[in-house]
């Protein structure tokens, strides 16, 4: 049992990153390095339900210790796994100067480009697994990496991501692929168990419903 984190079941881990989230300017939040331990609860958090949902019941902890490589920890049964998160976004992007200017009115939304996060976002997130594998981790093997593919993702074919990410999966015990609807393994060498295909967390109606219904509670 890893010392020092806190299990909580997903959901509840879920709707405490969103209300710690929600309660600090976006432009801080993403600009803030001591606000990155709230986006890695929220990965861990979705990637709990999404595996509840199409594997098995877990609980899930964000690691906020310094001795170990891990983000987060999932649980199933008595086994516990450790995941490293890493994020991927359009290449060119500056997440943190765009909340900026939105706070500042300078601009009034973020570019939308959904048809490029389709075609290019195979390669946008072969390319982090790759750098992943690049840092030559001493215990890789025992690894498991959560890509949080933070852009729009409509029609993102799983079989075009495995294809051009296949090369550097293998390095790791498992890799998987989590966005804000739903969650897919690309590889699994332990027995944490699998999900083909993306298997859906929120539908984009509930999805909806919980953002109003954190609109109405002002969290």
């Amino acid at each position: 049992m890893q010392k020092g984190v806190r299990y909580e079941a997903p959901l509840a881990l879920l709707e405490q990153a969103d209300r710690e989230m929600s309660a600090i300017p976006q432009d801080r939040l993403f600009n803030e390095a001591a606000h990155r331990k709230l986006t890695e609860k929220w990965c861990a958090a979705m990637f709990g339900l999404g595996y509840e949902r199409h594997v098995a019941p877990c609980s899930a902890a964000v690691n906020d210790t310094a001795d170990h490589e891990a983000d987060f920890f999932i649980k199933v049964g008595n086994r516990e796994y450790a995941f490293q998160l890493v994020e991927t976004m359009q290449p060119e992007r500056q997440r943190g100067a765009e909340f900026k200017a939105l706070a500042r009115g300078e601009v009034r939304a973020i570019p939308y480009e959904p048809e490029r996060g389709h075609r290019e976002g195979p390669n946008w997130i072969a390319n982090t697994i790759a750098q992943k594998r690049a840092k030559h981790y001493s215990n890789a093997a025992a690894l498991n990496i959560l890509v949080y593919a933070n852009f729009t993702a409509r029609d993102l074919q799983h079989a075009d991501v495995l294809k051009a990410a296949t090369p550097d999966l293998r390095t790791f015990a498992s890799v998987w692929v989590l966005s804000s609807l739903w969650l897919g393994s690309l590889y699994v060498g332990n027995d944490l168990g699998r999900i083909d295909g993306w298997g859906v967390i929120f539908t984009i109606e509930e999805a909806n419903a919980r953002f109003d219904n954190r609109q109405r509670s002002g969290s």
